[in-house]
């Protein structure tokens, strides 16, 4: 139960910004990775490689730079709920900085 708590975070956040990093394959090869160790039974071994992969999940969340704000804009359009209004110049500084301007994009609410 501990690991799941402290897994899932990543792999949700990794889910997220799987959409507009350059690296989908190597988030999608962490969460994989990730679920699998999740679903066996504990082992030496297992613990080992999964710490090893939550570091790298983590690392990629960390080098982000990613606060609260942020994240919840990254969460809204995840999930296609995304307004202009939440484009704030927080955001659109940290879009910038991480040369994501161009992976981000809205569209009419209908």
């Amino acid at each position: 139960e501990y690991v799941n708590i402290k897994i899932s975070p990543i792999i949700n956040m990794l889910e997220i910004l799987k959409g507009i990093l350059q690296t989908e394959d190597q988030i999608n090869r962490i969460i994989q990775h990730l679920k699998n160790l999740l679903a066996l039974r504990p082992t030496v071994k297992s613990f080992t490689q999964l710490d090893n992969w939550m570091m790298q999940g983590e690392t990629i969340i960390n080098d982000l730079k990613l606060n609260a704000s942020i994240e919840a804009f990254l969460r809204k359009v995840y999930m296609s709920k995304a307004s202009a209004e939440d484009l704030t110049p927080e955001v659109f500084d940290w879009l910038h900085q991480c040369d994501l301007l161009t992976n981000v994009k809205l569209s009419f609410s209908h």
